[in-house]
């Protein structure tokens, strides 16, 4: 039996944005546990365990596994975190359950049909190769004869290089694990053009609000234009004029909000800029999504979250070093 007071307990100590927890009944009075809407273990008889994986695994000094579950005939390998290690085991095990199979690359998400694959290929190779020989990628993606052995490639592909390149840029701008900053000033805005934030609009701006809006990365001329922009609304920045930026937000939740809303299936509201060179109008959806629209291509794209819409912006780019400017008038503010 597990009491209220112990599932409180777990709940406050892990719940948050980033991993945000749920529950089922499960035998004699005890709960199955959820992450993300993933099933991640429960709590069982005043203790928290996790299914077993290889890293809360080595972190715990490798204990024996129990067994528990919805029933005794539906029983999983689970493993008995120690209240010390609760946090800790929770960002291991999400990261090797699920953030390791997540998708960051698909070559035939470039467009529909053979033809585009093909006229993307020879680009797709430079990039791969590239990838390997700066050791992003854990293994050759290439043949002997330099054709790609493989369409799609997961975050468990990557090797740490690949997986800290993007979210340490994001860390440069100012962004960290756990951030959370007063959106005010972005929710009066939204207000005042009657586009009351969504949830995850809400969430997303807390997270990322008042980042660093201008990257200097082939750019090294800090008085030029920088050639990749984080601008979310208000921009409040630093040469944007007020009246492009009103317009900007106008149309992005007015007319050219249908055709977004048409492609995510639910309600949409728009974020601001974010991209290379030509930046690409973005959008949030209720589920948390972002939809991008570029003016060089008609297609709308799809990302889980910033960090893959900044792996597609950046994909061509080559840089050895990056200069970030603030937003100016939030600066000392967020």
């Amino acid at each position: 039996m597990t009491s209220i007071d112990f599932l409180n307990k777990v709940h406050k100590s892990l719940d948050s944005q980033e991993y945000n927890l749920s529950y089922s009944p499960a035998k004699s009075k005890n709960y199955m546990l959820y992450c993300n809407g993933n099933f991640i273990g429960g709590l069982f008889d005043e203790e928290l365990c996790f299914v077993y994986a290889d890293s809360v695994s080595e972190l715990l000094g490798q204990p024996e596994p129990v067994y528990h579950g919805y029933s005794s005939t539906a029983q999983h390998r689970m493993l008995v975190i120690p209240e010390e290690h609760w946090a800790k085991a929770l960002k291991l095990l999400y990261a090797e359950k699920f953030d390791w199979s997540r998708l960051v690359y698909d070559i035939t998400y470039t467009s529909i049909g053979a033809a585009v694959v093909e006229d993307f290929y020879d680009e797709n190779v430079v990039f791969l190769r590239f990838c390997f020989e700066k050791e992003l990628l854990k293994k050759d993606p290439l043949d002997r004869q330099g054709r790609i052995l493989r369409m799609v490639y997961l975050n468990q592909d990557l090797t740490k290089a690949g997986k800290v390149l993007f979210p340490r840029l994001m860390e440069y701008a100012g962004w960290q694990e756990g951030r959370k900053v007063d959106i005010s000033i972005a929710e009066q805005y939204y207000a005042d053009h009657g586009v009351p934030m969504m949830k995850t609009t809400q969430r997303f701006y807390r997270k990322y609000f008042g980042l660093c809006c201008e990257w200097y990365l082939e750019q090294k001329k800090l008085n030029w234009a920088a050639d990749f922009q984080f601008a979310l609304f208000p921009y409040l920045v630093n040469g944007i004029k007020n009246h492009l930026e009103e317009a900007y937000f106008r149309d992005m939740s007015g007319c050219e909000l249908a055709e977004i809303e048409q492609a995510a299936g639910e309600k949409c509201q728009p974020i601001g800029h974010i991209g290379y060179y030509y930046p690409a109008e973005v959008w949030i959806s209720e589920c948390g999504k972002l939809y991008a629209k570029y003016e060089y291509q008609d297609e709308i794209e799809c990302f889980p979250d910033v960090f893959a819409l900044i792996e597609r912006e950046l994909r061509q780019c080559k840089f050895d070093s990056a200069a970030m400017k603030t937003v100016e008038a939030l600066d000392g503010k967020v």
